[in-house]
């Protein structure tokens, strides 16, 4: 398998595919259908906006996280820059469910057991600055409304 692998991606998009593979493992992944459905659209990822590497971990995680929890990712929609820091205090139980919801719009309450099981899912975001990350937010929820 590992060598078929090798095979389809080559050594351009190894270390790519290697970032995947810990992410998924990282966070708890394991349901088959959405893990191809996430494999197929971190491949049209890289073949669209891939060229710099260096934050594949923040298009990995968005992945998932509009793939398992659709809902969460609407407040990284609109509120990239603090998005991380708000799902954390909420995770962390700083911030209560309610006033979670109601600052931000979005209901979480049913997802917070699932969204504390991957907790790592949620890290702060790396980016040389806001526009970078809005720019890799939006590509990334143009490619999972793709399918």
């Amino acid at each position: 398998m590992h060598h078929q692998r090798e095979k389809l991606v080559g050594d351009r998009h190894k270390r790519a595919f290697d970032q995947l593979s810990e992410a998924l493992t990282e966070c708890k992944f394991n349901n088959p259908r959405r893990i191809k459905r996430i494999l197929n659209r971190y491949v049209i990822y890289l073949e669209r906006f891939a060229a710099d590497q260096e934050f594949l971990p923040n298009a990995i995680r968005l992945m998932l996280i509009a793939e398992y929890f659709p809902t969460p990712f609407q407040l990284y929609m609109r509120r990239s820059a603090d998005a991380s820091l708000a799902i954390k205090g909420l995770l962390e139980g700083k911030t209560p469910v309610h006033e979670f919801e109601q600052v931000h719009g979005v209901s979480v309450a049913q997802l917070l057991p699932q969204m504390r099981h991957m907790q790592q899912l949620f890290v702060e975001l790396r980016a040389p600055n806001a526009e970078v990350l809005n720019a890799q937010i939006r590509q990334i929820f143009e490619i999972t409304r793709l399918f």
